[in-house]
């Protein structure tokens, strides 16, 4: 374990090393185990969009609506990177995709702003609030910038 709380097999889940995170989940390691920050292995492969390995850990019973210190499940991760076969993976597994995180953003606003998903095809099963729909103007709005370069936030 890091200073961090990480263990080899979060760190292989964060790195995309498939043949560890295999070897190291047939040695009997924790998939359950949380860093400082409350994130599983899931959470980290999640985030770096690595779906074989997300799948790996789900086939293990790693728990999809788990929550980390910022109230973030892994779809919200995945969604942060915009990483479409890791969301569809997540949502076929049960994934709650109306779980807000600590600052009441859900993983569609996540994928819209975040992991620029853009496709409302991909987005659908993600589903629509109007809160998110306002939430995304509103960033939108205020993200543009005038001649000077500068935003509406900036003037």
């Amino acid at each position: 374990m890091d200073m961090n709380g990480k263990t080899a097999l979060s760190i292989a889940c964060e790195e995309g090393y498939t043949r560890i995170v295999e070897l190291t989940i047939d040695s009997n390691a924790d998939i359950f185990q949380v860093d400082n920050d409350g994130k599983t292995p899931l959470h980290a492969a999640c985030y770096s969009g690595n779906n074989e390995i997300v799948r790996m850990l789900i086939n293990k019973a790693a728990d999809v609506n788990i929550l980390d210190v910022d109230l973030e499940t892994p779809l919200h991760k995945a969604c942060r990177k915009g990483s479409v076969d890791v969301i569809k993976t997540l949502l076929q597994n049960g994934a709650d995709l109306n779980h807000p995180n600590r600052d009441e953003h859900t993983p569609l606003y996540l994928a819209k702003t975040e992991g620029k998903i853009m496709d409302e095809r991909i987005l659908k099963p993600l589903g629509k609030t109007k809160q998110d729909q306002m939430k995304i103007q509103v960033k939108q709005i205020t993200d543009k910038t005038n001649s000077r370069n500068k935003t509406l936030l900036e003037i």
